[in-house]
């Protein structure tokens, strides 16, 4: 993949993942990982910005913060969880959502899906070392749902996480 395709991939993954920014609406967003990335030129999509003017590895709060599942605005500064749109700070970037989701999984006996893999998927019938899970759908597997947080990649759906939020405000 040349610059331009990587480029091109960045904004894109940008644009779905961590989309407009919360506070003011700004296309000017990126997640606070710090990739290597120069300014460049784009097409329009449904309201985007035709140039991105920085991205993450030129902003010093992604540098500063270097983490993936945080969004930054460049327009107007906002910091925000990726994962339950709760507002951060630099003094404090670490969501508190996460607290609550080690507490369940401990309450609840989830278990990460590096665990899932391991202590289960790896023990399965269907699992090749080579191509790892051999089931057409691994994701309707029952033997890992008992196992599994049930908002594993939504947690902005999970009740706990809402009455979290609801409360802080």
């Amino acid at each position: 993949m040349d610059k331009q395709e990587r480029i091109a991939a960045e904004f894109f993954a940008n644009y779905f993942l961590v989309g407009n920014c919360p506070n003011c609406g700004s296309w000017n967003t990126h997640d606070c990982e710090a990739p290597d990335f120069d300014v460049f030129p784009i097409v329009p999509i449904n309201g985007a910005p035709k140039q991105i003017i920085k991205s993450g590895s030129e902003c010093g709060v992604a540098r500063q913060l270097d983490n993936p599942s945080i969004g930054h605005c460049d327009d107007c500064g906002y910091l925000w969880c990726l994962d339950c749109g709760t507002e951060l700070s630099i003094e404090n970037p670490d969501c508190g959502h996460w607290e609550i989701c080690d507490k369940c999984y401990e309450d609840e006996g989830y278990l990460v899906i590096d665990d899932i893999i391991d202590k289960i998927c790896k023990q399965c019938e269907f699992w090749d070392n080579a191509n790892g899970c051999q089931l057409e759908n691994p994701s309707k597997c029952e033997e890992t749902k008992p196992h599994e947080c049930p908002y594993e990649g939504q947690w902005h759906e999970c009740p706990k996480i809402k009455a979290w939020k609801a409360q802080r405000k």
